[in-house]
């Protein structure tokens, strides 16, 4: 050792002999664990869901309705005999040119099949997640 750390050394021992040590109380322990136990009681975690019911069932028939718009092509809706007819608009004379927008069958199938094992999966991880959250430790 250097003449510096046994210096250092000799200086540091003579501070721990001169302040002594300090020793917790004898109900240090019981204090500790009495505060842990009631922080860990009050700030369990509660599971509250993101969406709603009311909200998951709103999204879920929206979905369908699209999904049956896109599959029907809009047909069904232009056969609804209880639409009043809207002549005001044909009466328009808006000349816009829009490109006619056609989706392949395929990915038309590969879209909806995505979807529906999305909502499958969704609801098979939320089963997941309640019962994860209700195993006790």
């Amino acid at each position: 050792m250097d003449k510096t750390d046994k210096n250092n050394d000799t200086i540091a021992r003579n501070l721990i002999k001169q302040g002594g040590l300090e020793s917790p109380s004898k109900q240090f322990m019981e204090t500790v664990m009495a505060e842990v136990n009631a922080l860990s009681v009050s700030t369990s975690v509660i599971y509250k869901p993101l969406l709603s019911k009311k909200t998951g069932l709103i999204i879920a028939l929206m979905t369908f309705g699209v999904i049956v718009f896109i599959l029907t092509n809009g047909q069904y809706f232009e056969e609804l005999s209880f639409m009043p007819e809207l002549s005001f608009f044909n009466n328009l004379s808006l000349k816009i040119d829009m490109p006619e927008f056609n989706i392949p069958k395929q990915a038309l199938y590969s879209i909806v099949f995505f979807g529906l094992l999305f909502l499958i999966q969704f609801t098979f991880l939320k089963r997941h997640l309640e019962n994860r959250q209700n195993f006790s430790y």
